[in-house]
């Protein structure tokens, strides 16, 4: 009996001893992350709404909406632009979704919800002031249809800040190159630079020659965006690219609003509207996987 006491004694400090082991071990190695983002999570979400320049007329007001994961100490985030004139609550099922499993996302509310038009004064402002709130937060970005296209245009201009981008139906774009020095209270300082023929210089928003990871999704019955936008946008995609299209999906159906646009969504039902935005969902968190799972 004094035997068998012993015996149950030793098994029982070796397994104290290993738990303490293991515990440490854990403790002290700081590279895992806080949370498994290879396996699905269930974080409750909290949402938080940010102006970053207040003013008495609210439709000159930017700031942001982000969706923060609870309980955890988030690693990666995502920004993500609107399309025009959609707000912010009609994506409210992605960043939702996203921030379920541990993601920080945050979708920047612009002058008109016009990612791409106020992206100087607006969207590029807000965008490096979440960077700057969220410091530990390394961020991917995305957006849909013109939200796409300020999307594009930022990891053009801003690769090395970001994991990678998501794209949504995109609309690519170009933009005119702005002077910096130009004085909007100087008559004869010029708001553009222009070539030697005085024109203004157009900067064409592209990732071709980046090997950036970029996620590019289609719709296969969008009526908003026609053959040639939807070929233009391949050929802005990184060297890296990977490209789903969805089936009986709708150029508005990467959102929750319900707008006819060219009959959009007109010749597929609401069970496949929530379908592709499940769809949605699971390629963008297939695709962070993929790069976060990897460091």
């Amino acid at each position: 009996m004094r035997k068998r006491f012993f015996e149950i004694f030793a098994i029982s400090v070796l397994v104290l001893a290993l738990t303490v082991c293991a515990c440490s071990f854990v403790a002290c190695n700081k590279k895992l992350p806080y949370v498994d983002y290879s396996k699905d999570n269930n974080f409750e979400v909290k949402t938080q709404e940010y102006v970053f320049n207040p003013s008495d007329d609210e439709e000159y007001q930017f700031g942001a909406v982000v969706y923060i994961p609870q309980g955890v100490q988030a690693k990666y985030g995502f920004v993500f632009f609107v399309g025009s004139f959609i707000p912010s609550e009609y994506y409210a099922y992605l960043g939702n979704a996203l921030a379920k499993q541990g993601y920080v996302v945050a979708i920047p509310n612009v002058m008109a919800n016009s990612a791409y038009s106020y992206y100087d004064d607006n969207t590029k402002v807000a965008t490096k002031k979440l960077f700057e709130m969220y410091g530990d937060v390394k961020f991917f970005v995305g957006g849909h249809s013109q939200g796409g296209g300020a999307a594009l245009r930022f990891a053009d201009e801003e690769e090395e800040h970001i994991l990678g981008a998501v794209f949504l139906a995109p609309l690519a774009l170009q933009h005119e190159l702005l002077n910096p020095d130009y004085d909007p209270y100087d008559p004869n300082s010029d708001r553009y630079i222009r070539d030697e023929n005085g024109h203004p210089i157009v900067i064409v928003d592209t990732l071709a020659d980046s090997t950036l990871p970029t996620l590019l999704l289609e719709a296969d019955h969008d009526h908003v965006l026609n053959d040639s936008q939807k070929a233009e946008a391949r050929t802005r995609m990184s060297k890296s690219n990977t490209r789903f299209v969805l089936q009986n999906a709708c150029h508005m159906g990467f959102s929750t609003m319900k707008m006819n646009l060219n009959g959009d969504g007109a010749d597929i039902d609401e069970e496949d509207v929530i379908a592709q935005r499940q769809s949605t969902v699971s390629h963008v968190l297939d695709f962070f996987k993929s790069i976060v799972c990897a460091k």
